[in-house]
């Protein structure tokens, strides 16, 4: 049986479904989709306080530095996060813990093999 196609919204509704599935899934989504929407809120907040305070012309460059600011720190942080991934990439181990230890100690007991990764 097919589905029947669903237009407008939908399509939307489909789309933040499946974010809201991402976000329960993961802690940090969630924590994410938080902090984003607190960001968006207080830059709003500060542009009205601007624009109230001290009239639209400051209000419009609150309003186009911010998203600025945050742009120029992606482009920073974009070459140290791209570097990050691509260590964590080439690890032989996956990224996981360290194998800490090694071979067992002649001198003890003879059944335990001390500091070999449990997993």
């Amino acid at each position: 049986m097919t589905r029947p196609i669903r237009r407008g919204w939908g399509r939307l509704d489909d789309g933040v479904r499946d974010r809201v599935d991402a976000a329960r899934a993961n802690p940090r989504v969630a924590i994410g989709w938080a902090a984003a929407a607190i960001l968006v809120i207080a830059w709003i907040g500060w542009a009205i306080y601007t624009t109230a305070e001290y009239g639209g012309a400051a209000g419009l460059g609150v309003l186009i530095s911010w998203p600025a600011a945050v742009a120029a720190l992606a482009l920073i942080a974009a070459p140290f996060v791209g570097l990050w991934l691509l260590v964590k990439r080439l690890r032989p181990n996956g990224g996981g813990p360290p194998i800490a230890g090694g071979a067992p100690d002649s001198g003890g007991d003879e059944q335990f093999t001390g500091g070999t990764y449990p997993g």
